[in-house]
């Protein structure tokens, strides 16, 4: 689909250009955005770069794209540090040195392995259609990633559930920390009482409010 000018001078990407694909049974939601040139006196060119940012911000992966011909001194520099500091903050990144049938880029590839460790690269060229085949797997690999990690936790997206939550975590620990000083168990009954209304609330059950009074009285404290 033709959604966009296409050419091959820098900064004709302004806008955001989003497009939903299927990989491999997965939607995935995909952002092409401006490149972040560095210094700039046009104003068009630099919304495209604050809004290339806040994409980046929102984004699960980030495919960084180089192509030649490829940036060098000062200008790799720049490009470098732009990935740490995305990496620093917790962002996949893969970067992809685009039209790889131009010219080598086995240079620019080991300078970034040596600064940039464990960072995925991948070469891309349209006349190797192999290559794209690269691109679809990592987004693949990432998306079981995360999977795999949804899996292993217990996510909790709803604003007002983790709010009940944490009330109901700091009842519990008031009521350790008072039967620990010595506090009577029926006192103590009274945040174990607001925890489980806190819970019933979250899960929508109702909750007798003599549970707690009857779970009590079957104790026996010694002394």
């Amino acid at each position: 689909e033709d959604k966009a000018i296409v050419t091959s001078i820098p900064g004709t990407t302004r806008d955001l250009i989003e497009e939903r694909i299927i990989v491999d049974g997965y939607l995935v939601h995909i952002t092409d955005t401006a490149g972040l040139t560095q210094t700039s006196d046009d104003i068009v060119e630099r919304e495209g770069v604050r809004r290339a940012r806040l994409a980046h911000a929102e984004a699960d992966l980030l495919f960084w794209m180089i192509s030649p011909p490829y940036p060098e001194g000062g200008d790799f520099e720049a490009e470098t540090a732009e990935i740490l500091q995305l990496l620093a903050a917790g962002k996949d990144i893969v970067i992809v040195l685009g039209k790889d049938d131009k010219g080598s880029s086995e240079n620019i590839e080991a300078a970034l392995k040596e600064l940039l460790r464990n960072i995925e690269i991948v070469r891309l060229s349209i006349h190797r259609p192999e290559s794209t085949e690269l691109i679809r797997k990592q987004i693949k690999d990432h998306l079981q990633n995360l999977e795999h990690r949804y899996d292993q936790e217990t996510l909790i997206t709803h604003e007002r559930h983790q709010n009940l939550l944490e009330n109901t975590a700091l009842e519990l620990d008031q009521a350790a920390q008072g039967i620990g000083r010595g506090l009577t168990l029926d006192l103590a009954a009274a945040s174990l009482r607001q925890a489980a209304e806190y819970l019933a609330e979250m899960t929508g059950d109702s909750i007798d409010i003599n549970l707690v009074d009857t779970l009590f009285s079957r104790f026996c404290v010694g002394k």
